[in-house]
């Protein structure tokens, strides 16, 4: 893991892969690049709906992102997924992503 966190995907355990999630990972996958943090998919039974969080370095969990619609487009998973990012980059507790606001903010 980067010394400014990563981005963990908890998704339902329903032994189909990662289809229904494709989208999510995808953009995930995309915004950890830019930023240099790792991405990490955990599967849960007692979920129904995929949830994005942003972990720092101490082990904080921060929701970024619900997916209420499995077939959401992955620009605007994306989109949420980076703006949320931008958002936490002006909280104390996050110093570390204030040198990435740049590249959070620059066109994809």
């Amino acid at each position: 893991m980067s010394s400014n966190g990563k981005i963990l995907i908890y998704a339902p355990n329903d032994n189909g892969g990662l289809n229904e999630i494709k989208n999510v990972k995808n953009a995930a996958e995309k915004i950890a690049r830019r930023l240099k943090l790792g991405v990490e998919v955990i599967r849960r039974d007692n979920l129904s709906s995929v949830w994005v969080y942003f972990e720092n370095y101490d082990g904080q969990l921060i929701p970024i992102y619900f997916n209420y619609w499995l077939k959401c487009p992955i620009d605007e998973v994306y989109t949420k997924i980076r703006n949320m990012m931008f958002v936490l980059s002006f909280h104390p507790k996050f110093r570390g992503l204030r040198s990435i606001r740049r590249e959070i903010m620059a066109p994809s």
